[in-house]
């Protein structure tokens, strides 16, 4: 969620544009509020939280099923984004894990695009006729409790539904829905209305967000929430700080339930309900003979929330510290649960190495997460071995630096990952009859560079592959890498490869000397008769 609070500040700049008095505008602009809200905030929740759980495919998983929350209910779904997101991917990986199994080596990539599309479609219908009807049916009885509270005079206690409801996104259904019709019809007989007040008093938000500011973190953008909040009376901008610490629904209830009060006993009530609840228009539409009773009764329901949220927020500080302790004891040794197998593209090569590595460690009966991506998407976590090949150790240890970074020569040499990451695991003592013996290696070593253009570069790095198994086989030492032809600087002391394809795009590369020039990348043949001629 606080990832995307820019939104809300957005939405408030939004909000004050569409406040020029300017009919076409206003209107025009209204509903790019109602879809900031609606559509574009619970999709980005659904997107984090999926790809939270599984780096690759779990965003657009997630970002399917929220669309069914979306579709299937009236009022913002944030809280179903969080929770539908995060347990649609859950439910891919949990199958996953048992698909691939029964998998041949290669179909890796096209069955789980199939699964992926197959899990987010079916969660996207269960939210629309199971999830989305539940959650109307809930709307529905709260809307019923709220009025049987008002009808027996029990103003106060309204809070007790109202505030957690307001921190779920209902507020706007709770405030047109309910409070709005009858507050208008008290006004027709008192001329104003208090229940125009039970969901806009900006006490409650505001004393959250000065605690924030004051005990928590990110204090800049807690500040700048509360400035928001109180006069651009945009009130959603305290929700995410309040489902960031549930505790938190304690002081809204609690302040909610005494500024209610206080309006009550003082008989404080708006002419016509306010929209967006600024405290400007919320004092402009209160009768001038009870402005004391609303200043004290916002003042009041500030200073509670903020005394409540800031015991909280301290006593949360004290936890991390004293988690923060327990982690620094722990050492950098943490059991692996994780191997990931790391490439370029995180497709090809460590697709297909990770699943000989599933399959060889499951033979062995050693239970391991194994997956394979791309190396620049790397968590960092210190429970994960990376598997990489030696040109992109560096770029690993950048990601993720609490990881274990093991260099692979050969994602497709079975035998060897095997030995290797069992070494790493300290699970693997190595016999006379497994060690490999090192081959003779000429003084020498060869230099070749593996052109590329458009940053398009898997079959480079496929190719490189194949190319060291050769080189190994004919006993020499050879340094491959590959090069961007849009940043070429030739040098003398290396052998540039690349396609037919590629000259004929980039004429510049005739005036290379030394290089081999081939059909295909994956086609090895002229390299293996070049290195067999070739003299270190």
């Amino acid at each position: 969620m606080m990832p995307h609070l820019s939104i809300f500040i957005a939405w408030g700049f939004i909000n004050v544009v569409a406040s020029l008095q300017f009919k076409e505008l206003h209107l025009l602009l209204d509903g790019l509020e109602q879809a900031l809200i609606s559509y574009l905030l619970p999709l980005l929740i659904g997107y984090t939280g999926g790809k939270q759980v599984e780096a690759s495919r779990g965003g657009t998983i997630a970002g399917i099923a929220t669309i069914g929350m979306i579709i299937g209910t009236n009022s913002p779904q944030i809280i179903g984004a969080m929770i539908i997101g995060p347990l649609s991917v859950w439910s891919y990986v949990f199958i996953k894990k048992y698909w691939l199994d029964r998998l041949k080596d290669g179909y890796e990539m096209v069955a789980n695009n199939i699964l992926a599309g197959l899990v987010g479609g079916v969660w996207c219908l269960t939210a629309i006729f199971l999830i989305a009807p539940v959650i109307n049916w809930l709307m529905q009885a709260s809307a019923i409790l709220i009025l049987w509270f008002i009808d027996l005079k029990l103003l106060p206690a309204v809070s007790l539904v109202i505030e957690p409801l307001k921190v779920f996104f209902f507020n706007n259904t709770i405030n047109h829905g309910v409070l709005t019709p009858l507050g208008l019809s008290m006004v027709k007989k008192t001329g104003q209305s208090v229940l125009f007040l039970l969901e806009t008093n900006p006490g409650p938000g505001l004393g959250i967000l000065l605690a924030y500011y004051r005990y928590g973190k990110k204090k800049a953008q807690s500040g700048g929430a509360a400035l928001i909040h109180v006069f651009g009376g945009i009130h959603e901008v305290y929700f995410p700080y309040v489902l960031m610490e549930p505790r938190l629904f304690v002081a809204l209830i609690v302040s909610g339930v005494s500024g209610t009060a206080i309006f009550q006993w003082f008989d404080v009530g708006l002419k016509h309900p306010v929209s967006p609840g600024s405290l400007i228009l919320i004092v402009t539409s209160t009768p001038l003979t009870k402005w004391l009773g609303l200043i004290l009764g916002i003042i009041i329901s500030t200073l509670i929330s903020f005394s409540i949220a800031k015991f909280y927020l301290k006593r949360r500080s004290w936890e991390e510290i004293s988690l923060k302790e327990v982690e620094e004891r722990l050492d950098s040794s943490q059991a692996i649960t994780r191997i990931i197998v790391a490439c370029d593209a995180g497709i090809g090569s460590s697709a297909m190495g990770a699943s000989l590595l599933r399959r060889t460690l499951q033979q062995e009966q050693m239970d391991y997460f194994v997956d394979y991506q791309s190396v620049y998407t790397l968590d960092n976590r210190q429970d994960t071995l990376v598997l990489v090949h030696p040109q992109l150790k560096k770029v690993a240890k950048s990601k993720a630096p609490a990881s274990r970074i093991l260099t692979i020569e050969n994602f497709l040499d079975t035998k060897m990952m095997y030995q290797r990451v069992n070494e790493a695991l300290g699970a693997y003592q190595p016999t006379s009859k497994d060690r490999v013996e090192p081959f003779e290696l000429k003084k020498e070593t060869l230099k070749i560079v593996l052109l590329y253009a458009d940053n398009i570069r898997g079959s480079q790095t496929m190719a490189i592959e194949r190319m060291r198994q050769i080189a190994k086989h004919h006993q020499k030492k050879v340094e491959f890498t590959k090069e961007a032809i849009e940043h070429l600087e030739v040098k003398k002391d290396r052998l540039y490869i690349f396609t037919d394809e590629l000259l004929e795009q980039h004429p510049k590369l005739k005036r290379v000397k030394k290089k081999l020039v081939v059909q295909d990348f994956l086609q090895t043949t002229e390299f293996e008769i070049w290195l067999g001629e070739e003299e270190v």
